[in-house]
């Protein structure tokens, strides 16, 4: 869905507040995080990492958004531009595999490492280009249900 630019699960998007004021909208983005068993810590923390975004955004009107943010770099300045990448690989490559390195378990919490990678085919068959060190996905069961508590 990414890669076909519908992103709107994936991401915040850019909306109008109730006096037409720029704002984002995260409600399908949380709603998304929590389908995907994210813990509402993680959720948390998340949500208040878009707060320097938002706050730049309040004095813009909505209907003003193409001419005030016409490029990248006034996205960028303003602490917004996280539609330019994606968040938990923090680059703009598409990955679309995952090795399982490891896994450690204490009782409610776990962590797992991970290799993220592109699989893409090619004349001699189907390769891989991995990305260069492997992320941590911290684990913590509640209620029977393992929720991602942090990625790193």
């Amino acid at each position: 869905m990414i890669e076909q630019d519908q992103t709107t699960e994936f991401q915040p998007i850019f909306a109008a507040d109730t006096r037409g004021m720029m704002t984002l909208d995260l409600t399908r983005y949380l709603a998304n995080l929590r389908r995907l068993h994210f813990s509402e810590k993680l959720i948390q923390s998340e949500k208040d990492s878009y707060n320097t975004c938002i706050n730049n955004l309040r004095t813009i009107p909505f209907t003003r958004r193409d001419s005030v943010l016409a490029d990248v770099v006034e996205y960028e300045n303003r602490d917004c531009a996280f539609f330019d990448s994606y968040r938990w690989t923090k680059t703009m490559d598409v990955y679309n595999g995952i090795q399982l390195l490891q896994t450690l378990t204490d009782g409610d919490s776990a962590k797992v490492k991970v290799m993220i990678y592109e699989a893409y085919p090619d004349s001699q068959g189907v390769k891989k280009r991995v990305w260069e060190t492997p992320f941590t996905v911290q684990l913590v069961r509640t209620n029977e249900t393992w929720q991602i508590d942090d990625i790193r």
